[in-house]
């Protein structure tokens, strides 16, 4: 216990002690800020990364994007979303979106997040670390921050623990004397070695603290058990990222396959929303179906009006062409999806048709290995169904049955447009059909109430025709309803026209026109002018014959109104009665008129 009490001893502890307190306090500070420097690098690249997936997301789901930045919202991390003018548009505190992001960053930091495509920032004034990426297409920033205080601290709480378990090593080296001292010695510059390599990047560095003992070995243990904590920080880091990136890639790829999908649903629905035919219509929409989609078939169902079986009327593939020679029709609710399909208006999906249990096996289809049935909906009601079969086990999916569920509801809106147009088309035909014979009687009518068939100019004045004209080129006109053109053939014929008199198609008479000299051709200026005369009177005849049908009932009209008002003005039963025969025998010139009452009703 003497040596403990010489002078000697203590003054080589307390020289020991000054000595060794300068490089080691040099070392931790060294350590300090390298340690820090590394997690705070690392921290800044993780809020980075992390920005990037938020702007990622961000961009494949703008409408989630407020519950997107809750997600990336936990403990002392903050994420926001900035507009070109620095404003937030979205926060996980809700009370600040809208107000301005300079208040809680300051100009110069948000001036670089503004400018800047990715970027990490060590916001020393304010406290923070900062990761952010702007959305791909737009001038938005997606931004996330960290408090820098609780790292600071955890990094100061680590130092100071090293600090005090060095400074106890050494007390207690000092009293085990001056070859202590030098024992303890390499280790510390080991340490400090070891502390570099850490500093440096040299994370997977391992110290060996076999042979320490007491705080040495703690200290070794803590500059191990940090370089392991940061390790694993950054594993976990890296795995978290790969796992987000594979997510991201995921979802990139199926919304690049649903927006092709979309695409082609939109050129397919603009090619068949021309086609207003039926018959034509639904092959087009088969065969376009197939080659779009690379489909093995492609059937249209149309369920019959007595709501039994679901007829197929189009398909696309050989197979099916076989099938629709034959009549082939599903019971409704029985026979394979389509039938299933057609009862419950919700599409089926069979993954592997040979062990689906409402599979119709089909021998004109012997290659099918997946099939989906889509129900053609109309004003919520099923009006068919649409088949569609691949090659491939499992071609099918939910997500395919939504996106192709959209073409079959344009689908069965086309065929029901389609539809409506074939029975316009055929209504608006019958009502031309009776409008051309209402037409041709009132002309028929006219004609034989008039007693004129026609009016004929020459260059010494005009007639009425007293009768029809007959000829060869006026019968070949009305049988063809085309202008025939006579040409003279050296004076040997006169040069004329014959131009049909057309009302709305239908032929109410005919316009000849002779030429004032022989050896005349007529030319196409002349040919026009005729025919655009001829369309003017076959209009101007139908209002004159309209105009005095009209003035005739209005006439008719009018003594009727005259007779009902005389009778109506007498007082008694004789004179009401002369009065209605007068009248009638007035209106009627030279007919007997006799009024009688039945008896006995008889």
């Amino acid at each position: 216990m003497k040596q403990f009490r010489s002078p000697l001893i203590w003054r080589l502890t307390l020289w020991f002690l000054l000595l060794s307190l300068i490089p080691i306090g040099i070392v931790l500070v060294f350590v300090q800020r390298q340690v820090r420097d590394t997690v705070v690098e690392q921290q800044i690249e993780g809020l980075s990364d992390q920005a990037r997936l938020l702007s990622l997301q961000v961009t494949n789901q703008p409408e989630r994007a407020q519950k997107i930045i809750e997600e990336f919202s936990f403990k002392n991390h903050i994420a926001f979303l900035l507009d070109e003018n620095g404003t937030y548009i979205a926060h996980s505190d809700l009370m600040k979106v809208g107000s301005p992001a300079m208040i809680d960053v300051g100009e110069n930091v948000l001036q670089n997040l503004l400018t800047e495509q990715f970027t990490g920032i060590n916001n020393s004034s304010n406290n923070q670390y900062i990761g952010s990426a702007k959305i791909e297409g737009t001038n938005h920033v997606a931004a996330i921050t960290m408090n820098s205080e609780a790292t600071a601290k955890n990094i100061d709480d680590l130092s100071s623990g090293i600090i005090f378990q060095l400074a106890v090593s050494l007390l207690i080296t000092s009293l085990a004397g001056g070859t202590a001292i030098l024992i303890v010695l390499g280790p510390v510059v080991q340490l400090s070695n070891f502390a570099d390599r850490l500093g440096s990047g040299e994370l997977d560095a391992e110290f060996n603290d076999a042979d320490l003992e007491g705080e040495l070995a703690t200290l070794a243990r803590s500059l191990n058990n940090l370089a392991v904590s940061v390790r694993t920080s950054i594993v976990t880091l890296e795995r978290r990222v790969a796992e987000r990136t594979a997510d991201l890639e995921i979802s990139r790829q199926q919304t690049e396959k649903r927006a092709q999908e979309l695409q082609t649903i939109s050129e397919i629905s603009r090619v068949i929303s021309t086609e207003q035919r039926p018959d034509i219509l639904l092959p087009l929409i088969t065969r376009l179906v197939s080659e779009r989609f690379d489909f093995y078939h492609v059937g249209i169902f149309l369920i019959d009006n007595a709501q039994q079986f679901a007829v197929l009327q189009a398909a696309n593939s050989e197979g099916g062409q076989r099938m629709l020679e034959r009549g082939h029709k599903l019971e409704v609710g029985q026979t394979g999806i389509v039938g299933n399909v057609a009862q419950t208006a919700k599409a089926r999906i069979a993954l592997d048709v040979g062990s689906d249990a409402v599979y119709f096996d089909n021998p004109d289809l012997p290659n099918t290995r997946s099939e989906m049935a889509l129900p053609l909906n109309l004003r919520g009601e099923i009006v068919g169904v649409l088949d569609v079969q691949s090659l491939k086990p499992g071609a099918f999916n939910e997500s395919d049955a939504n996106t192709l569920g959209i073409l079959a509801d344009h689908v069965a809106v086309t065929i029901d447009n389609a539809r409506l147009f074939e029975q316009s088309r055929l209504a608006l035909s019958e009502l031309q059909t009776l409008y051309r014979q209402y037409q041709a009687q009132a002309w028929d009518a006219f004609m034989k109430q008039e007693n004129k068939f026609g009016y004929q100019q020459l260059s010494i004045g005009g007639k009425v025709l007293e009768r029809p004209l007959q000829s060869a080129e006026i019968q070949d006109v009305i049988e063809r309803g085309e202008t025939l053109i006579i040409n003279s053939n050296l004076g040997k014929s006169e040069s004329s026209m014959v131009v049909p008199v057309k009302l709305r198609g239908q032929i109410i008479g005919i316009l000849k026109i002779k030429a004032p000299t022989t050896n005349r051709t007529w030319n196409q200026d002349e040919i026009n002018l005729a025919e655009a005369i001829s369309d003017r009177l076959a209009i101007a005849l139908d209002n004159a014959r309209l105009l005095q049908d009209s003035q005739r009932r209005a006439a008719k009209e009018q003594k009727i109104g005259d007779v009902t008002a005389k009778i109506g003005a007498s007082i008694n039963m004789r004179s009401m009665l002369q009065t209605a025969v007068e009248e009638l025998g007035r209106a009627l010139p030279g007919s007997e008129v006799v009024i009688q009452f039945e008896s006995n009703g008889k």
